[in-house]
């Protein structure tokens, strides 16, 4: 090659450039790459000059060198000058590239050009690596089956015009396989190019090695070789070197991952699923874990291939709910939650599994959920045994209250009848013997005392046979409430206004005998513990129902205070209410202080425990 092609080869701007500089000046020299495209049309012009000069050059050198083999001497000046413009532009390529990439001397394995983005990376410049052995920069690399690369492509080339009408293509193993956002572009701009008994490509071997940085650092790298058709004197070796450590770093984090997944997933009570549903209807299982067969019975493999399985273990009773419930998910893309019963053949056995599951939506349409299945089957046997525990301890403390209220009225009726007769007589002989007294002051004292004991024992006996069994209760409820009432503000010091809907409310004498006790316990409690200065009653009839709501104005109740290990009054009132078929509720007003509310249905309404 003269000298003025190889000046414009190694720094000329313009497009005429590319098509002057032959493709072995690439390799010999390890020139940097072609920047720009001046477009300067004194420049073009000068450029095409050269590009005349460098193509009768480049076709005379290689009609002369035994190396390149034949080439026809008709299309020798057209494909030498299109071979320089392939090289040019593979050069321009590989220059800004954003793969790193650099070219190597067969003979020597020294390296003759880096591009930008691998002296960027390694931290070196140009000159401090040009010449040097790859072998400074990749010290573990045996280079001897690298430099053999280029002796296994053929050593004949025969060029041809392509016939008219062929489409352009790159230049086979040059251009082809170097990742950059510019090779589309520029292999655009190459001219076709046909050869006979020569691969479109040849062989590129990869090998992991480690490249050292001029700090000493390193980094893990994958290295390609590509050795183009030998088309020029001295063939020449592409490396493409990928830096690896994000990969690996990415690779070493989703291993991590995926551990910390599997862990979780094995130690996992239940099973770990995705279930997907298709706009079409149908549906399947992406994923399953292992807890698929200790679970349901299936192993996950026929589960993903058979979906259906799944609905068919479902109770019938409870494939509706089902089905509802996944219905419900999908509207509102809210957590899917459902409990039923499975049927396993395979077993004979009936399972309760809880099903949770959080919904995405697919860019298909479809709605896929993530989520776990549980068995529940004992804590569901313990939920009803505890229910059963609970009505047995409801029934019986129904039972304890029905009996105590018995005994309470029998001893009441006792008191009242016996004692009460008793001591009336008493009274009646203390009354005799008085007027048969002699004149004596200190026997009529005496006798004074006996008689006033009598009668306090009258009232207290009284007294006791109300608190056992109130007799007012026999005149109905309504007035049974406003005689307490009444008894309230004689006692407490508080006023107590009864607000009642009717003035007889028709109730069993145990529904009767509850509500009061409640009243009472109510009343005693605002006594003793809200501060209170007024109280208010309203007793409402409905048709099927009737409601005592008891309001204060005092300080309230805290709602911890319902749970002291000891608080029975209101535990005892919730139960009673309860036995009954009632409910009871406490709760503060807005305006200040407490309300206890309670309902019971009336006998026509409801059956009444027993």
């Amino acid at each position: 090659m003269n000298s003025s092609a190889k000046d414009i080869a190694r720094g000329t701007d313009s497009d005429a450039a590319l098509v002057a500089a032959p493709e072995s000046d690439f390799v010999a020299d390890s020139v940097p790459a072609v920047t720009s495209v001046a477009e300067d049309s004194a420049a073009a012009s000068a450029a095409s000059s050269a590009a005349a000069t460098a193509t009768a050059t480049a076709t005379a050198t290689a009609n002369d060198s035994q190396s390149v083999g034949h080439i026809s001497t008709q299309s020798a000046p057209r494909n030498a000058s299109r071979e320089s413009l392939n090289g040019a532009i593979a050069r321009e390529i590989i220059a800004h590239s954003y793969e790193e990439l650099c070219v190597l001397a067969v003979d020597t394995g020294r390296i003759t050009y880096l591009n930008p983005a691998l002296l960027r990376n390694l931290q070196f410049t140009a000159n401090e690596l040009v010449g040097k052995l790859f072998t400074e920069i990749a010290c573990d690399l045996d280079m001897a089956p690298i430099l053999s690369l280029p002796k296994t492509l053929p050593q004949s080339v025969q060029v041809a015009t392509p016939p008219s009408g062929t489409p352009a293509t790159p230049p086979s193993g040059l251009v082809q396989n170097l990742p950059t956002t510019r090779t589309a572009r520029l292999a655009e701009k190459l001219p076709a190019t046909q050869t006979n008994n020569q691969p479109q490509q040849s062989a590129q071997p990869t090998i992991t090695t480690r490249i050292r940085r001029k700090n000493d650092s390193g980094y893990p790298a994958e290295l390609a070789f590509y050795a183009p058709p030998v088309t020029a004197v001295d063939p020449l070796i592409i490396v493409s070197i990928r830096d690896l450590s994000e990969r690996q770093h990415s690779a070493a984090t989703l291993a991590l991952i995926e551990a910390r997944f599997r862990a979780i997933v094995s130690n996992t009570p239940g099973l770990v699923y995705q279930f997907r549903r298709m706009p079409d209807g149908s549906v399947g299982f992406p994923y399953l874990s292992e807890a698929c067969h200790a679970l349901l019975g299936i192993d996950p493999e026929k589960l993903t291939n058979e979906p259906d399985l799944f609905v068919t273990q479902i109770l019938v009773d409870d494939r509706a709910n089902y089905i509802d419930s996944m219905e419900a998910s999908a509207a509102d893309a809210t957590t899917w939650n459902w409990e039923g019963r499975i049927h396993i053949a395979g077993w004979n056995d009936i399972k309760w599994i809880n099903l949770r599951a959080t919904p995405r939506l697919l860019p298909c349409g479809g709605m896929q959920w993530e989520g776990i299945m549980t068995n529940i089957t004992q804590s569901k046997r313990e939920q009803t045994e505890i229910i059963r525990s609970r009505t047995q301890l409801a029934e019986l403390s129904a039972h304890v209250e029905r009996v105590k209220e018995d005994e309470r009225t029998r001893i009441a009726r006792e008191i009242h009848d016996d004692l009460g007769g008793n001591l009336t007589a008493i009274k009646m002989a203390l009354a005799l013997l008085k007027r048969r007294l002699p004149e004596d002051p200190t026997l009529t004292d005496k006798a004074d005392y006996v008689d006033s004991l009598v009668d306090r024992t009258i009232e207290s006996i009284h007294r006791i046979s109300i608190d056992l069994r109130p007799s007012v209760l026999d005149f109905g409820i309504v007035a049974a409430i406003d005689w307490q009432a009444r008894e309230f503000e004689k006692q407490a010091g508080i006023p107590c206004q009864l607000l009642a809907n009717k003035k007889e409310v028709d109730l069993s004498a145990e529904q009767a005998s509850a509500l009061f006790r409640i009243f009472q316990e109510s009343l005693t409690n605002i006594s003793k513990h809200a501060r209170a200065t007024r109280v208010t009653v309203k007793l409402t009839r409905t048709t099927s129902a009737i409601r005592l709501e008891i309001r204060d104005n005092g300080r309230g109740i805290d709602a911890l205070d319902q749970l002291k290990p000891k608080s029975f009054g209101i535990r005892g009132m919730i139960e009673r209410a309860s036995a009954l078929g009632g409910k009871l509720t406490v709760t503060n007003a807005d305006e200040g202080g407490s309300v206890v509310t309670i309902r019971l249905p009336l006998p026509s309404a409801t059956n009444i425990k027993k």
